[in-house]
């Protein structure tokens, strides 16, 4: 039967790989989807700030995992704004700001890009473009850009116990400068590392490491992300950092 079972198996591997689709088993335990809601229930978390939120697509996929606490998405484009305002509106524990993080509190202008979830403060490489047509720039857009430690309070309240998302599209390391004091809150960092220059100046993934490192945080799951349609590379990578002296809450 298992023999069976395993012919089966492989056949309809077979004919998806044709048609261009990999069929392997889920394995719920290994998911980034899985880490983090173990990361989160390890370490007490008691809000979740979604930096990059688009149109609010990785906060609705952490409530699809069981997630249930308070939940900050950012997000400064207006179009996917407004998108994530109507999806949080229907979730009272969802709340949105339309800002961008960054080193300094400024006005600033960002480049907006084909594939919108790709656009970024900094200028796009043609490696990027390579890899991606789809997301050739096609236009800027005007938007606020605050530093995390300027917002918190107002954002955070009393709650001490984050979990920090960054998908800022090479900006990683400007947040990171910008919530120095308000990092020391922060128990998780979930942040997308890119491991070539797909936008001008971005930090690549051993400084980004190098930076949580240094503030207590210990890399605990690797995701591939973005891939070159042509190639296969894999030039993005999606990192889940503990810190790990509070990495247990205590009973």
């Amino acid at each position: 039967m298992n023999s069976t079972r395993r012919q089966v198996q492989e056949r309809l591997r077979e004919f998806a790989l044709r048609r261009g689709y990999d069929v392997r088993r889920f394995d719920s335990g290994r998911s980034m989807a899985s880490r983090r809601i173990r990361a989160i229930e390890r370490t007490g978390i008691d809000v979740v700030l979604d930096v990059g939120a688009n149109r609010g697509q990785w906060a609705a996929e952490l409530r699809n995992s069981g997630y249930d606490g308070r939940m900050v998405s950012l997000e400064p484009l207006a179009e996917p704004y407004a998108a994530l305002v109507a999806r949080a509106s229907t979730d009272p524990d969802w709340d949105a700001q339309r800002v961008a993080l960054g080193a300094e509190d400024a006005a600033a202008t960002i480049n907006v890009a084909g594939n919108i979830v790709s656009s970024s403060m900094l200028e796009m490489t043609k490696r990027h473009v390579t890899g991606a047509p789809a997301s050739a720039q096609i236009g800027t857009e005007s938007v606020h850009v605050a530093r995390l430690d300027t917002i918190a309070p107002e954002l955070l309240g009393d709650q001490t116990r984050l979990y920090l998302k960054l998908d800022v599209q090479g900006y990683e390391l400007q947040a990171l400068l910008g919530a120095s004091s308000t990092l020391d809150s922060v128990q998780v960092v979930e942040a997308e590392l890119s491991v070539v220059e797909l936008y001008a100046g971005q930090p690549l993934l051993p400084e980004v490491f190098e930076h949580l490192r240094a503030r207590g945080f210990e890399c605990i799951g690797l995701d591939p992300g973005f891939t070159d349609v042509r190639s296969g590379e894999m030039l993005q990578a999606d990192g889940l950092f503990v810190r790990r002296s509070t990495s247990t809450v205590e009973e």
